[in-house]
């Protein structure tokens, strides 16, 4: 994926809600776009922290102070006069993750609130960035099967499973392509999965952020 700017990444109009203002998407409840733009957090939670990708809980941060990390912040100032320059940023200190994993790596996930309109989507988009090395990031999508099993599916498309975040400071896009449908198949919420390797913990601290911003459906 191309490594793009704020200005750019506003201007691109091929995803579902792209030309709305976050005051209209409040207002005609189109749970599609989360933009980040209205000064809250838009329905978004941390889940974590897990050793790698298994539910061992590893983190020495309770799910109430993780989630107190997670802020709205208003983007740079070279962006301050745009009515839409907001995004999530998860503060990351250093005490809320273990440094004796067996997996060698810390996942946290941010988590979408239930979305009701996204069943005929063909995937999501968003953009992240990061001001520390030793980041991946992974796209899922949570869903409610036929049978009412509860399911974490994959990206189809050909970008790889995990994604190392690089260059640091700079956003980059990445869109998930959802696997086909199964029949019943109800969509729940998307999940943004961070992983960050026990070699950056050295880099950890209040000033090591990771930010989430445009999430969006993509028809």
């Amino acid at each position: 994926m191309n490594v793009i700017t704020k200005k750019q990444r506003r201007n691109r109009h091929y995803r579902t809600c792209a030309h709305f203002t976050a005051a209209i998407i409040t207002a005609v409840g189109l749970s599609g776009c989360f933009l980040f733009d209205d000064g809250t957090k838009q329905g978004f939670t941390i889940d974590g922290v897990y050793d790698g990708d298994t539910n061992t809980k590893v983190g020495n941060c309770s799910p109430t102070v993780l989630n107190n990390n997670l802020h709205y912040i208003q983007d740079s100032v070279s962006f301050k006069q745009l009515p839409d320059a907001g995004s999530l940023r998860m503060r990351m200190p250093g005490n809320c993750f273990s440094a004796n994993t067996r997996s060698g790596w810390n996942r946290f996930d941010f988590v979408s609130p239930t979305v009701t309109d996204w069943n005929a989507a063909k995937g999501y988009s968003y953009t992240v960035k990061t001001n520390i090395t030793g980041i991946t990031v992974q796209s899922l999508l949570k869903v409610r099967k036929a049978n009412g099993d509860i399911k974490m599916k994959l990206d189809s498309g050909s970008e790889p499973a995990f994604i190392p975040l690089s260059p640091l400071f700079q956003w980059r896009q990445i869109q998930f392509v959802r696997p086909a449908a199964e029949a019943g198949e109800v969509v729940l919420a998307v999940h943004v999965r961070v992983f960050l390797s026990q070699s950056a913990l050295i880099y950890t601290s209040p000033d090591a952020v990771i930010q989430l911003d445009q999430v969006v459906e993509v028809n």
